[in-house]
């Protein structure tokens, strides 16, 4: 008995020790890997907030391509009308997305495939698309010149959740459904809000960000890491954001940044005459309701991220409309 009492404890203290070894180095390892992640996000958004070079890197003489990933309820169908009205006198093509229509995010083939398209397309153009962020260089393909155009997060929302329900002005023309009862249609934003219901919360409120975050998978999940990507990608890949808020100076920076696409679109859009005004006006928005204070000060803080990003997004474009005097 008493010999067989030292080979069990043996067996005991090797077991624990295989275990101690095991928790120390699988969690020093994991550590390790957090902290060098950890590490190389720093690196890479160290920059953020310096604004030297406030443009990207991108020659509009060389590559006269420009790629417009317009956001929802963000004035795009404005930007869509003046753009088709000075490309006449431009000399440009507006090309709407044909392909993938409907998709915010691509998987990797399709990105490829996306890449591949608008590489074949014949320059100088705009192409519009309500699609996130694509890294064209990421496939060896030379990248477009990214521009896009944000607004006041809770007003865009608010619009949008009005959208889906009632649509807009165009009459005869209506791209918008809405799948719901009767009693779920007719709610008001402030009592989505109240009620806690989903659409008002989460992850279905988070959708400016994504479109300057990319492609990748956290991007369509509410979180600092995609915040901070969407604000890098701003700086690299976008020659400019504006906002809906300061709308004339976003066309006075487009036609200072590329005259050759843009020159006399301010003037178009002072005066634009009675077939284009009717197409600008009737892209408003219908039965919409303004949203209550105390949902005012519940929703600002749900859109605390998307808050974040606009406010950079403002500074940047204030920053970038000094520059030009």
């Amino acid at each position: 008995m008493q010999k067989m009492k030292f080979p069990l404890l043996f067996l005991v203290a090797f077991i624990l020790g295989m275990v101690y070894f095991w928790s120390f180095h699988v969690g020093f390892d994991s550590r390790l890997i957090r902290r060098a992640a950890t590490e190389v996000r720093e690196r890479d958004f160290v920059q953020i907030n310096d604004w030297h070079g406030t443009a990207p890197n991108i020659s509009a003489t060389e590559t006269k391509r420009v790629f417009y990933n317009r956001v929802g309820k963000c004035g795009s169908r404005t930007m869509i009308q003046l753009m088709l009205a000075v490309s006449k006198q431009n000399n440009f093509k507006v090309i709407e997305s044909t392909r993938y229509r409907g998709l915010l995010h691509l998987r990797l083939h399709e990105q490829v495939e996306f890449v591949d398209f608008i590489d074949h397309l014949k320059a100088p153009f705009v192409y519009h698309h309500h699609l996130h962020f694509v890294q064209f260089q990421r496939f060896s393909s030379v990248q477009p010149i990214y521009i896009n155009l944000i607004r006041d997060p809770l007003a865009r929302l608010v619009s949008s959740y009005y959208f889906r329900r009632f649509g807009d002005y165009r009459g005869d023309r209506r791209t918008w459904t809405f799948k719901g009862t009767d009693a779920e249609k007719n709610m008001t934003f402030d009592e989505c809000v109240l009620r806690n219901k989903s659409e008002c919360r989460d992850a279905r409120i988070f959708y400016i960000t994504p479109f300057f975050c990319g492609q990748e998978t956290y991007c369509q999940r509410p979180s600092e890491l995609a915040l901070k990507q969407a604000k890098i990608n701003v700086i690299k890949n976008y020659l400019v954001v504006g906002v809906t808020e300061e709308f004339q100076d976003f066309l006075l920076v487009l036609e200072k940044l590329l005259p050759g696409f843009f020159t006399g679109v301010r003037n178009i859009y002072k005066a634009p005459g009675d077939s284009l005004n009717s197409k600008i006006v009737t892209t408003k928005t219908m039965n919409k309701k303004g949203p209550s204070e105390e949902v005012q000060e519940i929703m600002k803080k749900r859109l605390a991220l998307e808050y974040d990003f606009y406010n950079f997004v403002k500074d940047r474009f204030h920053r970038i409309k000094y520059e030009l005097n």
